[in-house]
């Protein structure tokens, strides 16, 4: 009767049906993924000591991460992520949406992806969860953060829902979450409502799935970049990024300008790190993740042999920006700001600029001296987002990388942030490394090789 009762409570991860106890044991020895954090792993008798010792040593080595973040919610692709945990989330963000509302009335959010062909599975789970809530879905297709925020405003929706890839080997997936008029969500905001729902079940709203359409949404998101690149001089820049519409997109501006787009080919450094390379030309690693350290410093030596302009890194939401000058510098989200405010004078938008907690206060300090008003802000992309809409300001930016605008709603761009740093090279017609020393002896901090070089 005890036997009975210990293979009636043997479940695998992630399953609600049990299993014998001799499937559990032959899932054990041939090392079946899920055992690695099942809590019954430790049942193993009569299996040999060395298995045993083998199954602690790949439990050791298991790291389970998967569950919200800061900025949304994430988790291995393989074992960690399945389409049913996908498609609970995407009801749960609806159920906090309907709450909000306050009001029996359908719920429309915006959905894309970043292109991806392997996460395709992951973004069908979501619109699945999403009319299982009776939500009309405005699928958007592949695109960037700031091009689905702009979507959320322009269609009127009440969300929206990104699932999007990373670099690193381990083939994480991410979704990330905005409310009503394009406002991302984080921890400590919206998120936190998100976190909460979650736990409880997502009850039905109506005995019916909810409609689906496409916009296009990427029109008027390329609307707003075309005046920055018409009247571009020759440039060439090396492009490094997974994110599939912000390379298509810069490649299609670019066949209207005089901009060469280059291919990271991603080849390593034939030096070691930080070697043979010019004055400033290091990845500060407190700003750039650690398998991403190695992208960029092949990505100078491209950008050095090639005797291009500009060098760029883009994350896989289109909002990270690691930019490298001609000289193989790298140049702070800040420093690049600075350099926006410097060549725009007087105007009183452009003298106020919202900077991350974290931001150096020498930053702010040379802001201040070409007449800058700063506020600093929690580094989350919800509170920034909204202080740069709140506070009227043009720019917000800061050790994340990201470079936020007003328009739309205060959203982290980093093609804008790119075409930007090309168009102050054509506006001052100097490379964006004199560009940038203008910026920082204006400000009182004698160049970059003088200045800070970590915000």
């Amino acid at each position: 009767m005890s036997n009975h009762a210990e293979e009636s409570e043997l479940f695998c991860p992630g399953e609600r049906y049990s299993i014998s106890r001799e499937v559990h044991l032959g899932r054990l020895a041939s090392f079946y993924s899920k055992c690695r954090t099942c809590v019954h792993r430790d049942n193993h008798h009569p299996l040999t000591s060395r298995t045993t010792g083998l199954l602690s040593a790949v439990h050791r080595r298991a790291t389970k991460s998967a569950g919200f973040d800061r900025e949304g919610w994430s988790g291995i692709a393989i074992n960690e992520v399945d389409t049913a945990k996908v498609r609970h989330l995407a009801a749960a963000f609806a159920a906090v949406l309907q709450d909000e509302k306050r009001a029996n009335h359908p719920l429309a959010i915006v959905v894309a992806g970043d292109s991806q062909p392997r996460y395709l599975e992951w973004l069908a789970a979501a619109h699945e969860g999403l009319r299982y809530a009776a939500t009309k879905v405005i699928d958007i297709g592949p695109a960037t953060a700031a091009c689905l925020a702009l979507a959320v405003l322009r269609s009127e929706a009440d969300g929206g829902l990104l699932v999007a890839g990373d670099s690193d080997r381990r083939q994480r997936v991410r979704l990330r979450f905005w409310g009503s008029a394009g406002f991302a969500w984080s921890a400590g905001g919206g998120l936190d409502k998100l976190r909460a729902r979650t736990a409880s079940r997502i009850d039905r709203p109506r005995r019916h799935y909810g409609p689906s359409e496409r916009y296009a949404a990427q029109a008027d998101y390329l609307d707003r970049l075309r005046p920055v690149v018409e009247h571009s001089n020759p440039l060439r820049v090396v492009l490094a990024s997974s994110c599939g519409p912000s390379r298509r997109w810069l490649i299609q501006l670019a066949a209207k300008a005089s901009i060469e787009v280059i291919d990271f080919r991603g080849q390593r450094p034939s030096a070691g790190r930080g070697e043979s390379l010019p004055s400033g030309g290091r990845t500060p690693p407190q700003l750039v993740p650690s398998h991403v350290v190695p992208m960029i410093d092949a990505l100078r030596a491209q950008l050095l042999a090639a005797g291009a302009d500009v060098g760029a890194y883009i994350d896989e939401q289109g909002e990270v920006l690691h930019l490298l000058d001609e000289r193989g510098r790298f140049v702070p989200p800040s420093m690049l700001v600075l350099a926006l405010i410097a060549s725009r004078g007087s105007h009183p938008i452009a003298a106020r600029v919202v900077l991350e907690n974290d931001t150096p206060r020498r930053l702010a300090d040379a802001m201040q001296r070409v007449g800058t008003r700063t506020f600093y802000r929690d580094a989350s992309r919800e509170s920034m987002s909204r202080a740069v809409w709140r506070e009227n300001t043009l720019y917000g930016s800061g050790p994340s990388g990201r470079i936020w605008f007003r328009q739309p709603h205060g959203a982290a761009d980093a093609l804008r942030g790119l075409l930007a740093a090309t168009e102050l090279v054509r506006q001052m017609q100097r490379p964006l490394s004199a560009v940038i020393d203008r910026a920082l002896a204006m400000g009182g901090q004698g160049g970059y090789d003088h200045g800070p070089v970590d915000g």
